[in-house]
């Protein structure tokens, strides 16, 4: 049983530099959110036309159609797998202007979000789902690099494929102490995203969190959780959250 629970926090982030510097990451973060739209709709129209494939009952007779990797199946047609078949349609379009591990990343979510509505395309109940605009860029964790507190500024400090940004905490003071759990190693930082709305830019920033009672073998009953660890514990219905009877002869 995972024992951890997953947080997700809306950090707003700020470019770090003079104000040409600002501006040519702002424009940076623009540019990859619009290609991130585009590549995100080409991911979804890919996966439909290789879903819908095999079912094109007007092609030559007698012809069997696999939407498989020939490598593993000889009646496949793909010579890669199915992932990397679309990392390589993005590639052939979007590399060097998408950092490689967005458009990974773009992958795997775009193929997740279809997986859970497949049955209803089968089906003809759903159209395919198109992306705005405003989609997040997603990252890989590995992407960002040297985060650090800065203790003058009050600030968390990080690169994000080459570019310099700082947080903007406000009056909060969760996702401060979350990040500094993530620099002592109690908290882990998982792939997120970055949002950008009405001209301010957000850190998506999803957390792994182990809830520390449970680590410490505290049956549920008797741990000392926070509102916050509260639906996490509901959720992981366990057996020494029941009340106990004692029985004496």
């Amino acid at each position: 049983m995972n024992k951890n629970q997953m947080l997700i926090r809306k950090i707003q982030i700020l470019p770090i530099g003079d104000a040409a510097q600002k501006a040519a990451t702002r424009n940076t973060l623009y540019r990859w959110q619009q290609l991130c739209c585009q590549a995100a709709n080409q991911i979804a129209s890919h996966l439909y036309l290789q879903e819908q494939v095999k079912d094109f009952m007007y092609l030559k007779h007698g012809l069997r159609i696999r939407l498989a990797d020939a490598a593993k199946d000889p009646q496949g047609l793909l010579d890669c797998s199915r992932p990397n078949s679309l990392y390589r349609m993005l590639s052939s379009t979007y590399m060097g202007q998408l950092p490689s591990d967005v458009m990974s990343s773009l992958v795997r979510r775009i193929m997740a979000g279809f997986a859970g509505h497949r049955k209803a395309y089968q089906q003809g109940l759903r159209s395919l789902s198109t992306y705005r605009r405003d989609i997040p860029i997603p990252f890989g964790i590995r992407s960002l690099k040297g985060l650090r507190y800065d203790e003058e500024r009050k600030a968390f400090f990080f690169r994000l494929y080459g570019l310099d940004l700082m947080t903007y905490m406000g009056r909060g003071k969760d996702k401060a102490t979350l990040l500094d759990e993530a620099l002592e190693g109690k908290v882990k930082l998982r792939s997120g995203s970055l949002e950008i709305r009405k001209g301010k830019i957000y850190w998506l920033a999803v957390m792994e969190k182990a809830l520390s009672p449970l680590r410490e073998g505290t049956p549920a009953r008797a741990a000392n959780i926070t509102p916050e660890e509260r639906p996490a514990f509901v959720a992981l219905q366990l057996l020494t959250s029941k009340p106990v009877l004692y029985v004496c002869n």
